[in-house]
């Protein structure tokens, strides 16, 4: 059964389709990047930039209408515009409702 979904437009006008939550599954293929960088001794910033570009890729099924290239296209957004993605991608990934975030 597939995943319930909902619109999300950036002021700069960007469509994206984002899940309304992922799965336990998915969930750890994201802690899975942090378990492999502790388990090699490392854990620094690239490990985080790598598992919220995880997030990205699990929490958003479409940008402008194609489900190509989403994290690289979040990426590239202006930081204004990454930041209300990721305002709305956080609580997903972290398994919180939206009335839950501060």
């Amino acid at each position: 059964m597939p995943k319930p979904t909902r619109e999300f437009t950036t002021s700069g006008g960007h469509k994206l389709v984002l899940y309304e939550y992922i799965t336990g599954a998915e969930y750890w293929q994201i802690k899975s990047i942090y378990a492999r960088a502790l388990s090699k001794g490392t854990g620094d910033a690239e490990t985080s930039l790598e598992a919220e570009k995880k997030g990205f890729e699990l929490a958003i099924t479409s940008f402008d209408g194609s489900p190509d290239g989403i994290a690289d296209k979040v990426l590239n957004l202006p930081v204004t515009e990454y930041r209300e993605v990721y305002e709305q991608v956080l609580p997903i990934i972290e398994g919180k409702k939206k009335s839950e975030t501060p």
